[in-house]
Order: C-alpha cells, then structure tokens, then sequence
C-alpha cells in the first residue's frame, strides 16, 4: 500500500470518528457502569484507570472511543470486563 492510499483512510477513518461524535447512545449510565464492570472482572482488580476508560467506553454517546495505553496497562483486561457485562446483559 502506498503512503496516498494511509493517508487516505486515516482520514475516512478521523471522518467516521468525526461523524459518530454525540451521534450514538450510552450504554449504561456513567455511575452505574465501575460496579458492574467490578462485577464481571472476575479475579482481576480493575485499576482507576480501567474503570474510567471503561466507564468513558460504556457511558459515551460516541459511536467510537479509543482506549489507549502502554504495554501491560489493562486495555484487554477492561475490554474483557466490558464484553463479559454486555454478553451476561444480552444474555448470549
């Protein structure tokens, strides 16, 4: 793939995220979602940090949210947590 072509679907991509901005609904309520993401971490502690990415991923009306963060920070632990709860909520 040449550089053009990157360029271009970051931009599509920042354009989608641009789009989704406020354009989608909350999942849970903001002071509802630390509790039940605790519930369903099973023997993982989840950190102040993976409660607010988790709760901001659950809580926003953004189509799109990007949790970020350095190797080893709990990104795959609070995205495990979030899709337990939605599986246990959708009942799947």
């Amino acid at each position: 793939m040449h550089h053009t072509e990157h360029v271009e679907i970051e931009r599509a991509t920042l354009a989608n995220v641009a789009a989704g901005k406020g354009a989608g609904q909350a999942i849970i309520e903001a002071a509802e979602a630390p509790g039940r993401l605790r519930q369903v971490a099973g023997t993982h502690d989840l950190n102040a940090e993976q409660i607010a990415a988790g709760t901001l991923a659950l809580a926003s009306k953004d189509r799109t949210v990007v949790i970020q963060g350095v190797a080893g920070a709990g990104k795959t632990t609070i995205i495990s947590a979030i899709a337990a709860w939605r599986i246990r909520r959708e009942g799947r």
